[in-house]
């Protein structure tokens, strides 16, 4: 959501946008509610049968394949790693292209490869414990951005002629 703030208002108008916004909003939190009663689902079930999940995070496609079978697993599995794969590769454009308009000494090409070089280091990080400090930093810096733009978008106005 917070990725598409500025495309959306500049593509909407700020009133379509806000709105359009909003609708992202309540769709995203519907559908974190619904997740979350799966997992209460699936855990409880799994407690039932005395499963112990001390030391142990309960993956999306667990859930999956204990409520709804393994063929469901299996799509989910797909859904996620296709949704990885193309999501990291749009990201590394995305910054690439980003900073590229910061310091354009360099093509957009070479900015993805330096990009590329530096998330693929995370491979490195030896538990899932400390990738969250990157996930966090992340979103921070994602927060940032998206209301840096959002402000900016508001102070200046639109340009003539866009």
């Amino acid at each position: 959501m917070l990725l598409t703030l500025p495309y959306s208002f500049s593509q909407l108008g700020m009133a379509s946008g806000i709105a359009l916004q909003l609708f992202y909003g309540l769709m995203g939190s519907w559908t974190a509610c619904l997740i979350s009663v799966l997992y209460v689902e699936y855990r409880t079930r799994k407690e039932r049968d005395k499963v112990d999940f001390r030391g142990h995070v309960i993956q999306w496609f667990e859930v999956l394949d204990g409520l709804l079978g393994t063929h469901w697993r299996n799509a989910g599995l797909f859904f996620n790693c296709t949704f990885l794969l193309f999501g990291s590769v749009i990201q590394l454009i995305a910054c690439a292209s980003n900073i590229y308009y910061v310091n354009d000494h360099l093509d957009k090409r070479t900015w993805t490869y330096i990009f590329g070089a530096c998330c693929a280091t995370t491979v490195f990080i030896p538990s899932f414990h400390n990738y969250r400090i990157w996930s966090f930093l992340g979103l921070g810096m994602t927060t940032y951005t998206a209301w840096y733009l959002a402000i900016a978008a508001l102070i200046n106005g639109q340009v003539e002629g866009v």
